[in-house]
């Protein structure tokens, strides 16, 4: 008897494995039945669509304004006004700060090849390790630098594609206008080579 029972079982079992599988009925309608399309996936941002959610910095000292409403004016137009250039084709962020002795070394020669990098469309983006913004501003004052700069931080990391904090500084970062990176390494090397990599 023992045997018939498991012989059943047996049969039962291979009967129901080889059984098509049949979903269960769900409250959910799905996309086939109603027609409608997944929802895209949002396509990464580019480099300068990042910037209307970034506070940059350059070396001039903001204006003081006479009141609250010409302050907010203020700000808007420094809002605008202050951004990199949008229409680089690749972007070259400098972790760098005031207090690091190969960052002030190298820092004379970027605001040197400055010019001659915008001609080429090529735009540096300061990202100051520095405490304040204040300091930040002072770094660049101090070396004539035209670029603007960001803080370290949230920012940067949140906000600008291809970025990455550096471990160690001066580090470089070459992205193109897309936030493809290009090349990441030692900011010497990249500012020494900065016409080959940014072809």
């Amino acid at each position: 008897m023992k045997h018939i029972i498991l012989s059943l079982a047996v049969l039962l079992g291979i009967c129901c494995w080889s059984m098509p599988q049949v979903a269960m009925a769900d409250d959910t309608p799905s996309t086939e039945t109603t027609g409608k399309k997944k929802k895209k996936e949002k396509k990464p941002r580019s480099v300068a669509q990042a910037f209307k959610n970034i506070t940059f910095f350059t070396a001039e000292e903001p204006a003081a304004a006479a009141d609250e409403a010409a302050e907010a004016e203020d700000d808007k137009k420094k809002k605008d006004a202050i951004t990199p250039n949008k229409k680089a084709k690749f972007y070259i962020y400098l972790s760098s700060a005031s207090w690091c002795g190969p960052c002030k070394a190298l820092m004379p020669k970027v605001a040197a090849q400055y010019k001659a990098m915008q001609k080429k469309k090529v735009e540096v983006i300061l990202i100051s390790c520095d405490r304040t913004i204040e300091e930040g501003r002072q770094y660049l004052q101090h070396y004539k630098a035209d670029f603007c700069g960001v803080m370290a931080g949230e920012a940067a990391d949140k906000e600008l594609p291809g970025y990455k904090a550096a471990s160690s500084i001066p580090y470089a970062i070459v992205v193109d206008k897309k936030g493809k990176v290009i090349t990441a390494g030692n900011g010497a090397s990249i500012f020494a080579d900065w016409k080959n990599i940014c072809k």
